[in-house]
């Protein structure tokens, strides 16, 4: 008896110089927010994690005042430090300008130069060429989805056809995770549909059912990588794959037009389905794959013309006849 009663006092001490440390209000505000995103930690984490929160908190008042246009706050990250962020949503992948695996078509930029004239928006969404937003889970697999995001659009815009496609497919059968060999393999062996083959966010054995599956026929990229050549293929022919860096306002991005360019290291794969302006301000619609509860319904608008996070470094698309 006389031990439990002094572990007891222990906590209370211990929570009592938690809430003099980062206040009452955060204490209470963190476990709120464990309860509404249903994140369980261990109870020897709670001290650090709400530190770590307090620490998020503050750093979401400074990008929220920094960029007064963009919308940034609270969501199921934001338990986690940074680094955690990085290590557990993107890929480490890195892209490289290497020979892809497949045909390769080559869209000439300077052939294809957007005009004055153009709309100024465009998005497939509204069209019905795009598919839900996913989820890739504490699994660095976003080029599967960033890929597969671009196949099933220009599937849809090609044949007709809007399918969700297997991301866990390709997490299983493909051994080195690039937009090379993805959209290779997507020519060479081909993807089922994603309810053939359910996503669960760990790599298993490929074992690729029976049943139709969606093949390219090879890879679409540009003859120089510019914003310009994005465009142009986003409004002529269909969604593309990009690379883009991330950095912490990604992390709390509730909603407007990300313009925060410093961002300058770890690599993110995502698919652009559309573009706009906005009060003057340029913009990319880019699908992600951090859930529907994240940003814009699962997509952030990022600033245009100005090669915010490296968004020009590696664009690609399907190539279907």
């Amino acid at each position: 008896m006389v031990g439990k009663t002094a572990l007891i006092v222990v906590l209370c001490v211990l929570g009592t110089s938690l809430a003099a440390e980062v206040g009452a209000g955060i204490v209470e505000q963190f476990k709120a927010h464990l309860a509404e995103h249903n994140i369980q930690i261990p109870e020897r984490e709670f001290a650090w994690r709400t530190r770590i929160f307090a620490d998020n908190l503050r750093r979401i008042d400074e990008l929220n005042a920094a960029h007064p246009n963009t919308q940034f706050g609270t969501n199921k990250f934001s338990h986690l430090s940074f680094n955690e962020f990085i290590a557990k949503y993107t890929s480490g992948y890195t892209p490289s300008l290497a020979n892809y695996t497949g045909p390769v078509h080559v869209w000439d930029v300077d052939a294809n130069k957007p005009s004055a004239k153009d709309d100024v928006q465009v998005d497939w969404r509204a069209r019905g060429k795009v598919t839900g937003v996913k989820d890739q889970g504490q699994l660095g697999s976003c080029t599967a989805f960033g890929v597969n995001g671009a196949i099933e659009a220009i599937n849809a815009i090609k044949r007709n056809h809007l399918v969700s496609l297997s991301e866990q497919q390709v997490v299983d059968c493909v051994n080195d995770y690039n937009f090379q060999n993805e959209f290779g393999y997507a020519h060479s062996t081909g993807l089922v549909e994603e309810n053939a083959y359910k996503y669960h966010a760990s790599k298993g054995d490929c074992r690729i059912p029976g049943g139709n599956r969606v093949k390219t026929d090879g890879a679409l990229v540009l003859s120089k990588n510019t914003e310009d050549g994005i465009e142009n293929v986003l409004r002529t022919y269909g969604p593309m794959s990009v690379a883009i860096h991330v950095n912490d306002a990604f992390m709390y991005y509730k909603g407007g037009i990300l313009t925060d360019g410093n961002c300058n290291s770890n690599w993110h794969a995502v698919t652009v389905v559309g573009l706009g302006r906005d009060n003057n301000e340029d913009y990319w619609i880019i699908k992600n794959s951090w859930s529907a509860n994240w940003g814009e319904h699962g997509y952030i608008r990022l600033r245009r013309k100005q090669n915010t996070c490296d968004i020009e470094h590696e664009p690609v698309s399907a190539y279907i006849k």
